[in-house]
């Protein structure tokens, strides 16, 4: 069997592209037995030069941007800069020539993905994305070609791994979310900036990407609710543990009873539900269709080697020719998607966990209850501690509602907060307990 030949220019060397790269030229005649396609690596284009570098990869490496860039001999480009800015104008720039692009840059696909596959269909050329949602783990290929035989009800998983670190460190050694952040650091599992992941902005991005394809949708990320971690207090995690239920960071997209719901936050999850079980940097996402019900799909989320695995993959893809394919007759594309719409998470319905203090006095929860009545939520469970204070006698109040409106539970607690009775009443978290055969229903 005759091979093809395609030769790659790497844009970036930090940890992904270092991966990439290094596990290319070890491979590469193993990659072309296996799948028909010998790729040669024929340059490197670094930000500044670099001593910490093979010979191997010191022999294609420059700091010349634009003579990689207008090299015509280089096929497909690999852009693993980082950022948006940056990276956008580059890959923009290799659209409108025609070159194929393979990127594993959320943030842009989220924010300029509809432009950019308009400008490869005009320029007869495809983007290869699998390494931007969950690194090895292949979602995008199981949605846009894997379950095509399904209409896609629900997509929700564990989307950053740093984040599930930390709220694991936090479970199992019982402490605070700062010292889990710590830890997370300096085992180099968050950057030194963290705020992009424990804001939940990084995993915003990636539910992004997978939903406009899952669902046909044209995507307003501005318009996804998004919540990240950093407030999540270790008092919580230890009466949410007794209750039974698990903290983990959800991004989720799936069908309500007048459109699509994105958002990204904490939510307490059953402690039997697989993705509670999910821990340290993995991810996990659940994928549920009409067709084949529900599939789960489990791996590493981060890192070098895992994300350079479905760098490799969109590039054999691209040479055989399969993303050309599913980009061209495929019309689940973001420059193609003309669903819009996207409904707000205030419109949607959950059980929540509420914490507050209150006075440790008769008549109390009687006149916390009619607040509840009056916003139409009810109680599904009641748990009452007593806490001495110095100066005054206070009962810690965890209450389980039933499912209501997020909207109802919002102005409840802005009621909360007008009873003399109540103290700190500000800790609202949603039970994730989505009803996957009811949405299924759903028209």
């Amino acid at each position: 069997m005759q091979k093809k030949h395609l030769r790659i220019a790497i844009l970036g060397y930090g940890t992904v592209g270092r991966a990439t790269v290094d596990i290319l030229q070890k491979r590469a005649q193993s990659i072309a037995d296996k799948s028909g396609v010998y790729i040669e690596v024929v340059a490197v284009l670094l930000r500044t030069a670099k001593l910490d570098i093979a010979p191997s990869v010191q022999a294609i490496a420059t700091c010349d941007r634009k003579a990689v860039l207008e090299d015509e001999n280089i096929d497909c480009y690999v852009e693993l800069i980082g950022g948006v800015d940056v990276a956008y104008s580059i890959v923009r720039e290799l659209l409108s020539r025609g070159k194929f692009v393979v990127t594993a840059n959320k943030a842009m696909l989220a924010l300029h993905g509809e432009e950019l596959w308009a400008l490869a269909r005009k320029n007869n050329t495809c983007i290869g994305v699998e390494a931007s949602c969950c690194a090895g783990v292949p979602l995008i290929r199981a949605i846009a070609d894997g379950l095509i035989a399904n209409s896609i009800h629900a997509v929700y998983g564990i989307v950053n791994g740093t984040c599930n670190f930390i709220l694991t460190k936090m479970e199992e050694k019982s402490i605070s979310y700062k010292k889990a952040l710590e830890i997370s650091i300096t085992q180099g599992i968050a950057e030194a900036d963290p705020s992009l992941d424990v804001q939940g902005l990084d995993a915003a991005h990636k539910i992004a990407i997978m939903s406009s394809l899952a669902f046909s949708l044209k995507v307003s990320f501005s318009d996804i609710a998004v919540q990240g971690i950093d407030n999540i207090d270790q008092v919580d995690m230890r009466h949410a543990k007794e209750l039974g239920y698990r903290f983990k960071l959800i991004a989720a997209a799936y069908k309500v009873k007048d459109g699509i719901t994105i958002w990204v936050r904490p939510v307490l999850l059953i402690e039997d539900h697989p993705l509670a079980a999910v821990k340290d940097t993995f991810n996990a996402v659940s994928i549920f269709g009409d067709t084949n019900g529900h599939t789960l799909y489990y791996g590493r989320g981060a890192g070098g080697e895992p994300t350079a695995s479905a760098v490799i993959g969109d590039i054999i893809s691209i040479g055989i020719g399969n993303w050309q394919s599913l980009f061209e007759y495929s019309g689940q594309w973001q420059d193609l998607n003309t669903h819009r719409n996207q409904v707000p998470a205030g419109q949607t319905q959950h059980r929540y966990y509420l914490r507050m203090h209150v006075d440790d006095s008769h008549g109390v929860l009687a006149e916390i209850a009619a607040v509840f009545t009056n916003y139409s939520v009810s109680f599904a469970t009641v748990l009452q501690k007593k806490v001495e204070n110095q100066d005054t006698k206070q009962a810690l109040l965890i209450i389980i509602t039933h499912e209501t409106l997020e909207n109802n539970m919002k102005k409840v607690l802005s009621a909360l907060e007008n009873l003399s009775c109540v103290y700190d009443a500000k800790t609202m978290i949603p039970i994730f307990d989505l009803d996957e055969e009811k949405i299924a229903s759903l028209k």
